[in-house]
């Protein structure tokens, strides 16, 4: 799966950062299918399960913090996503544009998690879609996975100015949300 808009020169500088990571192989091939002797042996995967919804409290009114225990008792991401918009418990929420939550499938056995948006995406609304997102691709595709099997999302959910890098004291409050 080579995507024709990546030069061989970007895709090179990327497998060496792969390797620099610690990684000595990336097969992008088809894997065999496992055998029915094969998958009798593994054991059982528990079905996905969702938290039953309850009612979700409403969100905050613009300009204001979420409380602690609407945070707490909201079981849908999306709902989730619409409470934290307006949140105004550090000082990114000065200089945000857009919220970028987080994308994927909420059930997913696998969270990819990065630390803040950057430029690309803060312009799209998603997260890794600029260079780390190619990569993030790239390797997902290795492992078999693709971004529809996967959740994806950041700490921090609005970019920082500058594209700086979160402040510890942004993690915290993002991660205590």
């Amino acid at each position: 799966m080579y995507n024709s808009a990546v030069t061989d020169e970007e895709l090179q500088r990327e497998l060496t950062l792969l390797r620099d990571l610690g990684f000595t192989h990336l097969d992008l091939g088809e894997q065999p299918a496992a055998s029915s002797e094969q998958q009798a042996a593994l054991p059982p995967r528990p079905p996905a399960s969702r938290p039953a919804r309850s009612a979700t409290p409403a969100p905050p009114a613009p300009g204001s913090a979420p409380d602690t225990q609407t945070i707490l008792s909201c079981t849908d991401l999306g709902d989730l996503a619409a409470i934290a918009a307006p949140c105004t418990r550090c000082r990114l929420a000065n200089t945000r544009t857009q919220v970028v939550f987080g994308t994927g499938n909420p059930n997913a056995d696998l969270m990819f998690v990065g630390e803040a948006p950057g430029r690309d995406e803060d312009l799209e609304g998603l997260p890794f879609v600029g260079r780390s997102g190619k990569l993030l691709d790239l390797m997902m595709a290795a492992i078999g996975l693709n971004r529809a099997t996967a959740y994806i999302a950041n700490v921090i959910p609005w970019r920082p100015p500058g594209n700086r890098t979160p402040t510890p004291q942004e993690n915290q409050i993002c991660l205590r949300m």
